[in-house]
């Protein structure tokens, strides 16, 4: 019976979640990029480019995790016998480093300008708890405006 009690509280928290709620003002954009943003349901998950160069970045972090996992030196003392912790390490600050890089020369090449360091945080953030990493910070920046850098004049 209980069984059944949980499966029908889950079915019933999945309808909730993909109903929409009405808002009257439209979705927030950012000012300073024409490009689209990627929106999935109620959540808007930012600039398009920033988002697809972190999924691509953390789509071969992946890979190279099943690539790695079952090489010996990575393997370290208590891991379970599908899992090597050297190799989830290795490959989540490889993760960390490299879609800040890409999405830095894809931001530049695109608009000219410097990767911020919020959008920078988020990329890093995803690598760790994908899709809502960067939400995070988002949440953390617009709690915090004097966090937003200054431009520097020469």
């Amino acid at each position: 019976m209980r069984k059944y009690i949980c499966l029908v509280a889950g079915v019933i928290a999945g309808i909730v979640m993909l109903c929409q709620s009405a808002d009257a003002q439209p979705r927030r954009r950012a000012e300073s990029s024409a490009y689209p943003h990627v929106v999935i349901g109620p959540f808007d998950l930012g600039d398009s480019r920033l988002f697809f160069s972190g999924l691509v970045v953390g789509g071969a972090m992946t890979g190279t995790y099943f690539a790695i996992e079952h090489k010996r030196f990575l393997k370290l003392r208590g891991d379970g016998r599908h899992f090597s912790t050297g190799a989830f390490a290795l490959t989540t600050v490889g993760c960390m480093s490299l879609s800040p890089m890409l999405a830095a020369a894809i931001v530049y090449s695109t608009e000219g300008r410097s990767l911020t360091s919020r959008e920078a945080l988020g990329l890093g953030a995803d690598c760790i708890v994908p899709f809502i990493g960067s939400a995070l910070w988002d949440a953390a920046y617009d709690a915090h405006p004097e966090w937003e850098a200054r431009a520097v004049r020469r």
